[in-house]
C-alpha cells in the first residue's frame, strides 16, 4: 500500500498577521502589514509533506486587530464545511493580538470533534529569531496527532499547546501539552464544553448581537452606549465591581432588558455570584472568562435566549 494514502488531510486557513509579514530589516522593530500568503509559507516548510497532505487556503490578509466578525462567522463556516468533507484536522495561522478571542469563538460555535489548532508569530517571516514557521509547523504536527481529537481547539506557540478557552497572550494559562521535536504529549483537557458538545449553532447565524465593553477605573465617567447595544461585558476591579456611579447606570440598563455581565480586570480573579448585587440587579458573574472572550458568549448566547438563568448556565458551562 503507498504510505502516502495513510497520511492524513490538513487544511491550513490563514488570515494574516505578523506570520505572513516582513520587517525592513532582520532586526526592525516595526514591519508592514501581513503580504506573504499561505502558500508561500508552506513552501518554506518542506518537511511538512511528511506529516500530512496539504491544502492551504487564504481566508483573508488582515493585522489581528483589524479582525472583525464578519471574518469569524466566514472563517468558521469554512472550517466547519472542510471537517465535515475528508479533512481530518485544521490548522489556521492568524495574527497574536486578536488569537485568543477567534480560538473561543470556534470553540464555542463548530461542531467537530477533529482537531482545530491555531497559531500565529511573535516576529516578522525574515526576522532574526523568526518564531512562525516553526509554530505553523508544530501546529500541522499537532493537528495530525490522535490525541488531539475531542481536546477543542488548540492553540500551539513556542512548543506549547493551550487550550482555546483558558490561552491569553503574555499569559501561561490554559496549558495542555508540549511538542518536543517531533513528539506532541497532552497532560491535560479543557473541562468546559466545546465544538460538537456546545449548544451554539453557526446555523442561521447571519451576525452576532452587539456587546460593549465598560472598563473600571478611579473616577472613571459614565459612559456612552448606542441603542442597539443588547449586552455588556462589566470589567470591574477585584471581583468585578464597579463604582457605585457606574454600578448606578449598570443597574439602570439592566432595568432596561440589557444584560450586564460582570468580569474582572485582573486574569486570575474567578467572579463568582455576589447575591447583594448579581441577585440585586439581574447581572450575570463571569466566573474566570477575560471580558473579551465574556464578550463572545454573552453575544452567542444572546442568540438563543433572554433568559439570565439561563445564560448564567452558559458561564458556568462554558
Amino acid at each position: 500500500m503507498d504510505n502516502k494514502n495513510l497520511r492524513p488531510k490538513i487544511a491550513i486557513l490563514a488570515l494574516g498577521g505578523t506570520i505572513a509579514s516582513l520587517a525592513n530589516s532582520r532586526i526592525d522593530e516595526f514591519y508592514s502589514a501581513a503580504e506573504l500568503d499561505i502558500e508561500h509559507l508552506v513552501k518554506e516548510i518542506p518537511e511538512l509533506k511528511m506529516l500530512a497532505d496539504i491544502y492551504s487556503e487564504q481566508i483573508t490578509q488582515i493585522i489581528s486587530h483589524n479582525m472583525t466578525h464578519e471574518v469569524w462567522l466566514q472563517l468558521a463556516h469554512r472550517v466547519q464545511a472542510l471537517l465535515d468533507q475528508d479533512y481530518d484536522g485544521v490548522v489556521i495561522t492568524q495574527g497574536t493580538h486578536s488569537i485568543e478571542e477567534t480560538a473561543y469563538f470556534l470553540n464555542l460555535v463548530v461542531k467537530s470533534s477533529k482537531p482545530i489548532v491555531l497559531t500565529g508569530a511573535m516576529l516578522p517571516a525574515n526576522a532574526l529569531g523568526s518564531d512562525g514557521l516553526r509554530n505553523l509547523y508544530n501546529a500541522v504536527l499537532v493537528a495530525t496527532h490522535p490525541k488531539a481529537h475531542k481536546q477543542g481547539v488548540l492553540i500551539t506557540f513556542y512548543d506549547k499547546i493551550y487550550a482555546a478557552r483558558d490561552f491569553s497572550k503574555g499569559e501561561e494559562q490554559g496549558l495542555v501539552g508540549y511538542v518536543c521535536g517531533p513528539q506532541v504529549y497532552f497532560y491535560y483537557k479543557a473541562m468546559r464544553k466545546h465544538t460538537d458538545c456546545s449548544d451554539f449553532s453557526l446555523k442561521s447565524l447571519i451576525r452576532l448581537p452587539k456587546v460593549g465593553v465598560i472598563y473600571g477605573f478611579i473616577s472613571n465617567s459614565p459612559p456612552i452606549l448606542t441603542e442597539d447595544i443588547r449586552g455588556i461585558i462589566s470589567v470591574g476591579m477585584g471581583k468585578g465591581y464597579q463604582a457605585q456611579a457606574i454600578n448606578d447606570i449598570l443597574a439602570s440598563m439592566s432595568q432596561q432588558g440589557v444584560v450586564v455581565v460582570r468580569c474582572s480586570r485582573s486574569a486570575t480573579i474567578v467572579v463568582s455570584r455576589d447575591p447583594k448585587l448579581d441577585d440585586k440587579y439581574n447581572f450575570i458573574a463571569g466566573d474566570n472568562l477575560s471580558p473579551q472572550k465574556a464578550s463572545i458568549l454573552l453575544s452567542l448566547a444572546l442568540t438563543i435566549t433572554q433568559d439570565l438563568h439561563l445564560i448564567q448556565g452558559f458561564f458556568y458551562e462554558y
